[in-house]
C-alpha cells in the first residue's frame, strides 16, 4: 500500500525582525550641539534606579501615644496624604535639629503670614473711563524673582530640560515620530531656532481665572499662577517645590448693572486687565530680548536663557481678554482664527489664523489705552504671540463645557420628557456600573446639577452604557440622535486625552472624517430636537468650534495635560 505523503518540509525560516524594532531615537535641536541618541526599549526614559522603601514592621495600630495623637489631629484637620507627609517630614527635621521652629501660638503664625503678604508688591493703575479716572490696586510678586528662585533651587537643577527634542520609535518598518512633553512638540523647536547666540528658552506658563474666595460668593479674587515649562509635568503641576506659584492678584472691575454689556464697559475691563498684567512682566520683557546667562549648579554648564510666555492657560472668557477680543459679541469670536460667528459649528471650512497685526488694525478703532495694552503684551515680549500661546483646555471646553453644560443638560431634559421611570432606570444602571479606580461612581446621577469638571467627564464615559436601552430610536428619536452625538464626541475626546501621541494617532484624530461625523450627528440631532418639546437650541457657540484647533495645539505644545487648567483649579481651594 502506498504511503500517504506527509507535508513538504518547510525549510524557509520566518523573516527576521528588524534590528531596530522597539528602539527609540532622540534628535536634539541643532543649536544644542547634542548628538542623536538611539536607545533600546528597556533603557529609554529610565534614569538611575531609586532605592525601594521596605516596611519591615507594620504599625499595629499605633506604637505610642504621640503616634495616636498625631493620627487623630490629621484626621480632625482632614489633611490629605500629601499634607500629612509634609507635616511628618517637618516634624522629623525639627526633631533631628536640621530646622528651627519659632512659632508658639496661632498669633505667631498669623503675624508671619502678614509679614509674608508684604512680599507681594502693591501697584496702583489708573484708567480713564468717560469723564472719570478710575484707580485699581494690583498685587504682584516679581515673575523674574520667581524664575531665579527656581533656577537656584539645587533639588530642581537636575530636572530642567532646555533643548528641544524630536522623539521617534521604530515600529519594525520605520521610525515614527511621537510627542508628549512640551519640549518634544513643534513650538519649542521653532522658538529655539529663532534665539540668538545658541540660546535656550526659559518657558513660562501663566494661568489666570477669577474664583470665589468666600462660600457666599460675594468675595472674589483673580489669582495669576505661574509654572515653569522646562520642568517635567509631574513636578510643575504640583504645589510643592517647582510647582505652581501665585505671582499676582489682578483687580476685578466691579459689576455695573447700567453699563454691563456695553462696548465701553467691556473695553475698560480689558484695559485694566492688560495694565495690571504688564506689572507682572516688566523684567521678563527686558530679558526676553537680551537673554541672561545662567550657570547650572548641577553640571556647571553655562547657558544663555531667554524667558518667554509659552502658554496662557484659561477658560474662554479670560482668553478673549488676553487676546483683546469681545468674545461672542465680536464678528469673529474665536481667539485663534477668523471664523465668522455664524460658522462656529461648521468644521468643513478652514479660516485664516489671527495675527498680532490683525488685532492691532482692529484696535485702531479703540481708545488709545487699548492700543497701549495691545503693544505691551504683543510687541514687548519677544517670541510671545497671545494667539499662539492660547490653548484649548479640555476641562472648560470639553468636559465641563460641551458635555457638562450642553449635552448632559439635554440628556436630562429628554429623560424628563419620557417620565420618572426613564430617570430611575438610568439612575439604577449608573449605580450598577462597576466601580473602577479614579472613576467616579454615581447613585443618583440625574440629580447632579453642579459639580467639578471631573464628574461630567466620568458621566460621559458611562452614559452610553446606562442610557442606550432608554433613549432608543423607537422611544425617543431625538434622544437616540443625541447619544450618537455623544458617541462621536467621545471618539474625539479619546484621541485628544492621550498622554503620548504618535503621528498615527494625531492623524487619525484630526482627520476631517472624525470632526465632520460629529458635525453631521449634531445636524441630525438639531433636526430631531425641533420636533420635541425641547424646541430649537443654538449650538453655534465657541466651544463647538474648538475641535478645529485642538489637534494643532497637540502638534505644537504636546499632550493636552501640558496646557490643562486642572492643576491650577486645584490651587483655588487653599486660597479660599
Amino acid at each position: 500500500m502506498a504511503s500517504i505523503p506527509g507535508p513538504a518540509p518547510h525549510n524557509s525560516a520566518p523573516p527576521a525582525a528588524h534590528p531596530d524594532i522597539n528602539s527609540f531615537k532622540t534628535e536634539y535641536h541643532p543649536n544644542s550641539g547634542c548628538p542623536t541618541l538611539v536607545k533600546t526599549f528597556s533603557a529609554f526614559g529610565h534614569g538611575p534606579v531609586q532605592p525601594k522603601f521596605d516596611d519591615h514592621e507594620p504599625w499595629h495600630p499605633f506604637t505610642s501615644r504621640a503616634d495616636f495623637e498625631f493620627a487623630f489631629l490629621t484626621h480632625k484637620a482632614a489633611l490629605n496624604k500629601e499634607q500629612t507627609d509634609e507635616l511628618l517630614w517637618l516634624i522629623q527635621n525639627i526633631v533631628d535639629g536640621h530646622v528651627r521652629l519659632t512659632f508658639r501660638s496661632h498669633n505667631d503664625v498669623s503675624k508671619a503670614w502678614d509679614n509674608a503678604a508684604t512680599q507681594l508688591t502693591p501697584h496702583t493703575i489708573s484708567v480713564d473711563y468717560k469723564q472719570d479716572k478710575l484707580e485699581f490696586e494690583v498685587y504682584t510678586q516679581s515673575l523674574w524673582d520667581w524664575a531665579l528662585d527656581l533656577l537656584q533651587e539645587p533639588l530642581l537643577a537636575p530636572h530642567f530640560v532646555w533643548d528641544a527634542q524630536q522623539l521617534f520609535k521604530h515600529d519594525g518598518t520605520q521610525y515614527e515620530h511621537f510627542i508628549h512633553k512640551l519640549w518634544t512638540a513643534d513650538r519649542w523647536w521653532c522658538i529655539q531656532s529663532k534665539l540668538l547666540n545658541n540660546g535656550v528658552p526659559f518657558t513660562i506658563i501663566l494661568y489666570a481665572d477669577k474664583t470665589h474666595l468666600s462660600s457666599s460668593g460675594i468675595v472674589k479674587g483673580y489669582p495669576v499662577i505661574a509654572h515653569c515649562g522646562n520642568l517635567p509635568v509631574k513636578i510643575r503641576n504640583t504645589t510643592g517645590r517647582g510647582g505652581g506659584r501665585v505671582v499676582g492678584w489682578l483687580p476685578i472691575v466691579p459689576k455695573d448693572a447700567d453699563q454691563s454689556g456695553k462696548l465701553s464697559y467691556t473695553n475698560i475691563k480689558c484695559v485694566v486687565w492688560h495694565k495690571a498684567f504688564l506689572k507682572l512682566l516688566e523684567l521678563v520683557i527686558i530679558f526676553s530680548k537680551t537673554g541672561f546667562t545662567h550657570k547650572s549648579n548641577f553640571n556647571n554648564i553655562m547657558r544663555w536663557l531667554f524667558p518667554l510666555i509659552l502658554l496662557l492657560s484659561a477658560d474662554y472668557e479670560e482668553q478673549c481678554v488676553m487676546a483683546l477680543m469681545r468674545g461672542t459679541g465680536f464678528n469673529c469670536p474665536c481667539p485663534i482664527c477668523l471664523v465668522p460667528m455664524a460658522k462656529l459649528s461648521d468644521h468643513a471650512a478652514t479660516y485664516p489664523i489671527w495675527t498680532v497685526e490683525d488685532a492691532q488694525n482692529c484696535l485702531k478703532l479703540y481708545h488709545e489705552d487699548c492700543v497701549a495694552g495691545e503693544e505691551a503684551l504683543k510687541e514687548k515680549i519677544n517670541l510671545t504671540n497671545p494667539h499662539e500661546t492660547i490653548s484649548q483646555d479640555l476641562l472648560h471646553i470639553f468636559h465641563s463645557g460641551m458635555f457638562g453644560k450642553h449635552f448632559w443638560t439635554e440628556v436630562k431634559k429628554l429623560l424628563e420628557n419620557l417620565g420618572c421611570s426613564a430617570l430611575k432606570k438610568v439612575d439604577d444602571q449608573f449605580a450598577a456600573f462597576p466601580q473602577w479606580q479614579k472613576l467616579n461612581h454615581f447613585n443618583s446621577v440625574t440629580n447632579i446639577s453642579y459639580s467639578n469638571g471631573n464628574k461630567p467627564q466620568d458621566i460621559s464615559k458611562q452614559l452610553l452604557y446606562a442610557a442606550q436601552n432608554v433613549l432608543t430610536q423607537e422611544e425617543d428619536e431625538a434622544g437616540y440622535a443625541l447619544l450618537k452625538c455623544i458617541a462621536s464626541y467621545l471618539h474625539i475626546d479619546m484621541y485628544i486625552s492621550l498622554d503620548v501621541h504618535t503621528e498615527s494617532t494625531i492623524t487619525a484624530g484630526e482627520a476631517k472624517a472624525k470632526v465632520l461625523v460629529f458635525q453631521k450627528c449634531m445636524a441630525d440631532y438639531i433636526i430631531a430636537a425641533c420636533c420635541t418639546e425641547l424646541g430649537t437650541k443654538s449650538w453655534n457657540f465657541p466651544k463647538m468650534h474648538s475641535p478645529k484647533h485642538i489637534f494643532q495645539d497637540i502638534w505644537e505644545k504636546g499632550a493636552t495635560r501640558n496646557f490643562s487648567t486642572r492643576p491650577n483649579r486645584g490651587c483655588h481651594r487653599p486660597l479660599k
